[in-house]
């Protein structure tokens, strides 16, 4: 039964987003909240890649989509280095619109890709270029963020394969990150399941049941970008505040 529409979906992903940057940035590590709210909040970027697939394949101007989601990327630098350096400029990250924009372009070069050549296998050439990309400008989610993109775009329409798809991936990229020994396979899998990244499979559960519709009350498309820096500008404001 599908009963979530698109507006429905951007509002878990932004509530989720809120739970864990309350977290990340006002929560003691050690405490059992500050793991309850990292779970839940990994639930949104999945998300926020599935909308964004749903995005480029609705859009009726790539372009202006494109100038749009790096336009706010810029914006929402200044804040995302605020609160995460205290400093407008930080080299070291890049917020997770970067991301979500390399991830955009990708999709967009993996559809030339395999109109121009006729071969989908091809397609691994675009994912890999921007997995690198998004490494080396180090923006938030990196390769793992190209990768959840890339499986949502290529297994858009196979519902089945594409749930398999993610699932299996999550634990990969996990691995990957931590540089874990798949060798020492008890103990990887141990260490796998207990990752906050881990419940980013739980994020399938609100895509399944999305119904393909924007809502009988259409929220207005640039809430969705402006609420990215505007949420980080007011935490930051209470971070100063309290700290």
């Amino acid at each position: 039964m599908k009963i979530i529409n698109r507006n429905t979906l951007k509002l878990i992903a932004m509530i989720t987003m809120v739970i864990d940057h309350i977290a990340a940035y006002f929560l003691n590590p050690s405490s059992s909240i500050f793991y309850t709210f990292r779970f839940i909040g990994r639930i949104s970027f999945p998300i926020i890649c599935f909308l964004l697939v749903e995005g480029y394949f609705h859009t009726s101007n790539f372009k202006k989509y494109t100038f749009r989601l790096a336009l706010f990327a810029l914006i929402s630098e200044i804040v995302h280095n605020l609160i995460i350096n205290n400093s407008i400029i930080f080299l070291d990250s890049q917020n997770v619109l970067f991301t979500l924009l390399i991830g955009l372009l990708v999709m967009n070069a993996c559809t030339y890709v395999k109109e121009k050549f006729k071969n989908r296998i091809l397609v691994i050439f675009p994912i890999i270029i921007g997995c690198i990309l998004a490494n080396y400008i180090r923006c938030e989610y990196d390769v793992t963020g190209i990768i959840y993109i890339a499986v949502l775009f290529i297994f858009k329409d196979q519902k089945i394969i594409r749930n398999i798809a993610f699932i299996l991936i999550v634990p990969i990229m996990i691995c990957y990150t931590y540089k874990l020994d798949i060798t020492l396979f008890k103990e990887t899998i141990s260490y796998v399941v207990t990752r906050r990244q881990f419940w980013s499979i739980l994020a399938l559960l609100p895509i399944n049941f999305y119904n393909g519709e924007k809502g009988r009350f259409a929220l207005n498309k640039y809430i969705f970008y402006w609420f990215y820096p505007i949420h980080l500008f007011i935490l930051y404001i209470i971070k100063i505040i309290i700290f």
